[in-house]
């Protein structure tokens, strides 16, 4: 019989490990059984480009603001300009809020591409904010194409005064259409239809 080699004595049996089992977010972000549902990339997408746009927009009207003189060169003149191209207090609050809220849309689309809950409350917010400022603009272009018209009957000569009064109705309704568009639209997607929590996180059913 072969006698023990000391040291080879079994060690007391240990008592397993155990581990906590997962959270139901644990397995949603680390396994998941299906394709994410695909509008959080749409909507982002949408939002990041229309932020972009408004961005260079507003930049490009504040230079033509500052250099409008340079621009115009002999034809300017401060006394006598349409009052389409006068920018008041009122105008200038526009651009600096327009700008402000277009770069809050650029956020907003980023957080929703990547899926973040505060993507919602960021677009609810650009939505709410957006119709006062639209609301402004859209009294602000009626004001001065009601101006216009009456500057073109003193003004006749003017090269101003050869388009018209055509270029500012379209301009009012295209303030009208593409500012409110995607405020109503994110107040609509995110105010009802994706309301719950974890919305950007559900599954493709």
């Amino acid at each position: 019989m072969t006698e023990p080699v000391q040291g080879d004595s079994l060690a007391p049996p240990t008592s397993p490990t155990r581990v906590a089992p997962p959270t139901d977010e644990q397995v949603l972000d680390e396994a998941q059984f299906g394709d994410l549902v695909s509008w959080p990339k749409v909507v982002g997408i949408v939002s990041i480009v229309w932020g972009s746009l408004g961005l260079l927009g507003g930049v490009c009207g504040g230079i033509s603001v500052l250099f409008l003189p340079t621009f115009m060169g002999a034809q300017y003149d401060a006394n006598n300009l349409p009052p389409t191209m006068v920018f008041g207090p009122v105008k200038l609050g526009m651009l600096l809020g327009g700008l402000i809220l277009t770069a809050f849309l650029l956020f907003a689309g980023i957080a929703t591409l990547r899926r973040l809950e505060f993507g919602r409350t960021a677009h609810l917010v650009y939505a709410w904010a957006s119709l006062p400022l639209v609301a402004i603009n859209l009294w602000q272009q009626w004001a001065d194409v009601t101006a216009l018209e009456l500057w073109i009957r003193e003004n006749p000569k003017s090269p101003f005064a050869q388009g018209g009064t055509t270029g500012g109705y379209i301009g009012l309704v295209a303030g009208l259409v593409l500012g409110l568009a995607w405020p109503m639209f994110t107040l609509i997607w995110f105010g009802l239809a994706k309301r719950q929590p974890g919305a950007m996180k559900q599954l493709k059913s």
